[in-house]
């Protein structure tokens, strides 16, 4: 199994190096860019398509991280916040689990619970 994921991966770098040989040299035409904002004009010298596309494909890259890291960011602090709403809750409920009950003067004090009877004492007559 290691073996074919070595192959598979020296695959995939050799497919890789060719793609990183074969664009530029395909692609390697002057291409001359400018940039209009409102009354501005900005001209660029003359540079390859393949730098232009490059380029453009990094700055998605960049683009497209910033964006997920930021909404992993958010998630991972909104699920911290939850799990310390949790673990507030679970140590309230293991506070009023631990209080007695209203009435009682302790736990175990009623002889039938004692015995082990759960319907709690015997209601009829003579018993």
């Amino acid at each position: 199994m290691v073996l074919v994921r070595r192959l598979l991966l020296a695959l995939v770098f050799a497919g890789v190096a060719c793609l990183a040989y074969v664009f530029p040299t395909s692609n390697s035409e002057p291409v001359a860019l400018g940039f209009e904002w409102f009354d501005q004009t900005w001209r660029l010298p003359a540079v390859p398509v393949w730098v232009v596309v490059s380029v453009a494909y990094l700055l998605g890259v960049g683009t497209a991280t910033a964006a997920l890291t930021w909404k992993i960011l958010k998630q991972g602090l909104a699920g911290r916040r939850y799990r310390k709403a949790v673990a507030g809750l679970e140590s309230e409920i293991h506070q009023l689990r631990n209080l007695p009950l209203e009435g009682s003067d302790a736990v175990g004090s009623d002889p039938a619970l004692a015995s082990g009877d759960p319907a709690g004492p015997s209601t009829k007559p003579g018993a």
